[in-house]
């Protein structure tokens, strides 16, 4: 038969071959494929074209925002940007000790004296209180309690962005100090109920991000900045660097 020579599974794969192409072309498989050919290549050649809609040559630009044109409104003047500090208009706090001398002020003030005098007699501790390091707190949370926001007690005490805020703890005194973000730290004498118990001081360089009176000792308030530590005495009458 001419493949005495093959081994029995070449001669096995041979006849599953031949059977299988005998199958195949009882089907007819190859005549159905030729035919679906011809009709495709028919509808191919006689298949209608869509055309294209003519533009309209007065159709309508579409609307677009003067945003996104990129043109400035008409008759409508531009925000005006928030001044700035100039470079030159603060005066780089020196490092070491600081006085506490508002800014505004020009020579000794009896206001400024005033007020920190007013911080120095009420951080005087008692003698029961300094081993408690802590006020009465029923007498300070009734007194926290009767506050009430007016018009006279409302007061710009920085001249910026307030940051932080810190609020003496003496039960008789509202104390309060802010600061902003150009390192300003203003104190304000809530009780006197006047304009000249606010003044402004310049411990920092940069924004002042957390305040705090030392709570076993009052006269001393605590400020963090970008750039340094500071601990405002009132004893000293300076802020000095921790």
């Amino acid at each position: 038969d001419g493949h005495s020579h093959l081994s029995a599974y070449e001669r096995k794969r041979l006849k599953n071959i031949t059977e299988n192409a005998k199958f195949f072309a009882a089907l007819k498989l190859h005549k159905s494929a030729a035919r679906l050919n011809q009709i495709a290549n028919k509808k191919q050649l006689h298949g209608t074209k869509r055309s294209k809609p003519k533009k309209v040559e007065d159709e309508a630009a579409p609307r677009r925002s003067m945003r996104l044109l990129r043109v400035e409104p008409l008759g409508i003047p531009a925000a005006e940007m928030p001044a700035q500090p100039a470079l030159g208009e603060y005066p780089q706090v020196p490092a070491g000790p600081v006085p506490m001398v508002p800014e505004d002020q020009v020579e000794d003030s009896k206001w400024t004296e005033a007020l920190l005098s007013t911080w120095m007699r009420i951080s005087e501790l008692k003698a029961d209180d300094a081993d408690r390091c802590t006020p009465d707190i029923e007498r300070y949370q009734e007194s926290l309690s009767s506050m009430v926001l007016s018009e006279e007690n409302v007061r710009k005490v920085v001249k910026s962005r307030v940051c932080s805020m810190a609020i003496h703890p003496s039960e008789s005194t509202i104390l309060v100090a802010a600061g902003d973000k150009w390192g300003h730290i203003g104190l304000w004498n809530v009780s006197c109920g006047s304009e000249e118990g606010a003044h402004t001081f310049i411990p920092h360089n940069l924004e002042v991000s957390c305040m705090h009176f030392s709570p076993c000792n009052p006269a001393h308030l605590l400020s963090l900045s970008t750039d340094t530590l500071r601990c405002g005495d009132v004893t000293r009458a300076v802020f000095d660097e921790v």
